[in-house]
């Protein structure tokens, strides 16, 4: 911005401010054990769950001296604690000076400021306190100020609403996902159909285990290490192939065996592969289906394959059901758990029951469902991209703020720099005064002021 906006002024935040870093007052043990549990305790990245030695008893201004995650970066954050707090030395404590602003004003403020040239540090940003003395405040009328912070408080709120709406829809869609696939397995998702074809549910859908649904018997895949030598290499799937119910075919990697050695293990269109194992009990037993012709890629040991009899089950048919909570209540009932990995085998995996519908119907569900997910996946790609519009506007909301274009200018409001230059002729004369009555004191010719004994009464000493 090539100039500020009417009555604002450009000061350093020393200038505006009382850094109150070396006021903590340490507390006695006594004290500490007393409040245990009842005061918050802050460092740089917000509230935590344990106390520290310094307490404060008024509505201050945190400054995170380390990085905290903020809009998807590290970066100083400032918040406010009210009344009697803990806070570590991983954090500068600031006093807005009244009449020139606020903490609350100075919170967003910061919050939008770039921090480029003020910190030090790659991985972990930090900002010591001579850095953060020197930043430049842009400041506004303190009536334009008071304004500003009224708009921001309630705009940033509508848009933390936002994202707490917004938050509850990949939930929704889980469940809708799992509410077809439930309808689908039951046969309610056809059930019209069936009305046109006269079919009996209970005549012509079967429950069957999967051993006899089987066009192959189930087959381990074979551990193959890294190739080494460009001669003796054969691709072969990772785990990681596994993605959505499908296979992801670039998911692999040369392993070290010839092409005879992994004949057999050949993946082929319409082959189901499940995973034996995982730390995690919910991805146990998760499959995927190669849903179109591969180029010649083997399979690992850590899945098995499944080859279905087409004439009574249909692959697409085999992986919905598979995914739904029919198959995954068995799949979680039958894993065993070992060394920390939870694991399934050939012989539970048989022994699994699937509804099997006329194929004819199967057919029918499959493009249903899809028509359904994909109505789902339309939805959950605008989630996305409203979720992330959502996560930069308070950036754009505090920016607007910061230059003047959220709140209209009164021009009779007093300019910030004659209150800023009245403030600090202020100060100066205080520190002088301070001075002499040091200096006087030093000399015996001034009283030394009462000082309390009280540790809480030295506490708010130390803060005035």
């Amino acid at each position: 911005m090539s100039e500020l906006p009417n009555g604002w002024t450009i000061c350093e935040l020393r200038e505006a401010v009382e850094v109150l870093d070396s006021q903590r007052v340490p507390v006695n043990s006594e004290e500490r054990q007393k409040r245990v549990g009842s005061v918050p305790y802050y460092g740089a990245t917000g509230q935590v769950g344990w106390i520290d030695e310094y307490l404060f008893d008024e509505e201050l201004l945190l400054v995170g001296e380390d990085g905290a995650p903020f809009l998807d970066k590290l970066k100083p954050v400032a918040y406010l604690i009210q009344g009697k707090s803990w806070v570590n030395n991983h954090a500068h404590v600031v006093r807005a000076i009244a009449k020139i602003t606020s903490n609350s004003f100075l919170k967003h403020y910061l919050n939008q400021f770039d921090f480029d040239g003020y910190v030090t540090g790659t991985t972990r940003l930090k900002l010591n306190q001579s850095a953060m003395n020197r930043i430049p405040l842009m400041l506004p009328p303190y009536r334009e100020q008071q304004r500003i912070v009224a708009k921001l408080e309630k705009l940033l709120a509508k848009c933390e609403a936002s994202k707490q709406r917004l938050d509850k829809i990949p939930f929704i869609l889980k469940r809708f996902r799992q509410s077809i696939l439930a309808a689908a397995c039951s046969g309610r998702l056809t059930a019209d159909l069936r009305k046109q074809l006269k079919i009996n549910i209970e005549q012509d859908w079967r429950q069957k285990n999967l051993k006899d649904l089987l066009a192959e018997p189930l087959a381990n895949g074979h551990s193959v290490v890294d190739a080494k030598n460009p001669e003796k290499s054969f691709p072969v799937l990772r785990l990681t192939c596994l993605k959505n119910g499908s296979i992801d075919l670039d998911e692999r990697k040369l392993g070290d065996w010839y092409r005879e050695d992994a004949k057999k293990f050949l993946v082929q269109e319409h082959d189901f592969l499940v995973a034996r194992g995982n730390g995690s009990l919910a991805l146990v037993g998760r499959g995927g289906l190669v849903r179109c012709e591969p180029d010649e890629v083997a399979y690992p040991d850590t899945l098995i394959r499944v080859r279905v009899n087409q004439e009574i089950l249909t692959p697409k048919f085999l992986s919905l059901v598979w995914d739904s909570d029919i198959v995954r209540e068995q799949v979680e009932a039958s894993a065993r758990t070992s060394a920390g990995i939870h694991k399934i085998n050939q012989k539970s995996i048989e022994s699994f029951v699937l509804p099997v519908p006329p194929i004819a119907e199967q057919q029918e569900i499959v493009e249903r469902v899809e028509k359904l997910f994909a109505l789902s996946d339309n939805i959950e790609r605008r989630y996305r991209k409203a979720r992330a519009y959502v996560d930069k506007l308070p950036q754009t909301i505090l920016g607007k703020a910061f230059r003047g274009e959220l709140v209209p200018q009164d021009p009779h409001n007093e300019p910030a720099s004659i209150l800023l230059e009245r403030i600090q002729t202020e100060r100066a004369e205080r520190e002088t005064k301070k001075e002499k009555a040091t200096k006087g004191s030093r000399g015996g010719r001034l009283r030394k002021p009462y000082q309390s004994k009280d540790p809480a009464q030295l506490s708010l000493n130390g803060l005035e």
